[in-house]
């Protein structure tokens, strides 16, 4: 009996120990969730980040494509087999202002996931972009362009502000921007260049002839006469040296600084027989006239369709 007892006793325990490991067995295992993102950030030109925290360690994977189509033959894939809780994978290389959508998925031990809904980012405009529009011609869209990109502060988006509001005549903002980049860089000719331009353009002519001045003080390997160091605006070639000799030519003319008109007249047209003192060269061709300062206006005036700005 007490045998009987003992093996009822046993089978009971070892019925409970059973019931127990199948409800262990059959407890589901929670998926992983985000707690924090997915995010995109930074975005930049040719590459972006993308970031997530899950509540257990998972492995990752992002799933990309540059058009409106989720899943396709085209999708893209970067994966992480590390288990870990914070996730991040820098997609690169993209191409410069286009949106990308994307799906974040990260898998527990137990290949239990979690998937994203679908994204968006947008990379930024590149330089080159904002400066191919410029060199095409538009300059309203490179102007917004080289906006997008203005949190950056760097010379060359400066630069590209500053000529393209000069292109659309939005004179006060163009002038702000050449002063901002010569602040930064006191030697950039380019800057030099825009401000003498944008001052001449407003009627502020003596401070178009200090920068002029200073744009002619800059030493440089490749000068274009003694006195004229050799410039080019490398985004639109049209705009070089002989550009500042004609405003600085009609500037000084403002002030009846007839010797410094000369001097110009002499670069830009060396073979001029101008003299002041001798009325005999107060010519142009066939056309003669009465006073040196009417014959110097008539030379500029004559010079002044070389520069579109004037």
């Amino acid at each position: 009996m007490k045998i009987k007892k003992v093996l009822i006793i046993l089978m009971s325990v070892l019925w409970i120990v059973s019931c127990e490991q199948n409800i262990v067995k059959t407890t589901p295992i929670p998926s992983p969730v985000f707690l924090q993102g997915p995010l995109v950030t930074p975005v930049l030109s040719d590459q972006a980040t993308i970031q997530w925290t899950t509540d257990m360690p998972c492995c990752s994977k992002v799933r990309y494509i540059s058009n409106e189509v989720a899943e396709s033959d085209d999708t893209l894939e970067i994966l992480n087999e590390e288990y870990r809780q914070e996730h991040w994978f820098t997609i690169k290389p993209l191409n410069d202002n286009q949106t990308y959508h994307f799906r974040a998925i990260s898998t527990n031990q137990d290949q239990q996931s979690v998937t994203s809904q679908l994204l968006n980012f947008r990379t930024k405009i590149s330089l080159n972009h904002c400066w191919s529009l410029f060199e095409s011609g538009n300059y309203a869209e490179a102007l917004q362009a080289f906006e997008a990109l203005a949190d950056e502060e760097s010379e060359e988006i400066l630069l590209g502000l500053a000529w393209s509001s000069l292109r659309i005549d939005s004179l006060q903002q163009a002038l702000e921007n050449f002063e901002n980049l010569y602040t930064i860089n006191y030697q950039n000719s380019n800057a030099l260049t825009g401000i003498c331009i944008a001052n001449y353009q407003i009627g502020l002519y003596l401070e178009s002839i200090i920068y002029g001045e200073l744009l002619w003080q800059q030493n440089t390997e490749q000068p274009a006469s003694p006195e004229r160091p050799f410039y080019v605006f490398e985004h639109d070639t049209s705009i070089n040296n002989v550009d500042i000799s004609i405003i600085l030519a009609k500037a000084h003319l403002h002030y009846f600084r007839f010797d410094e008109v000369q001097k110009e007249l002499d670069f830009l047209v060396p073979d001029n027989q101008l003299n002041s003192s001798d009325s005999a060269t107060w010519k142009i061709d066939i056309s003669v006239f009465s006073s040196y300062e009417s014959v110097l206006r008539a030379y500029v005036d004559s010079l002044q369709y070389w520069f579109e700005f004037l």
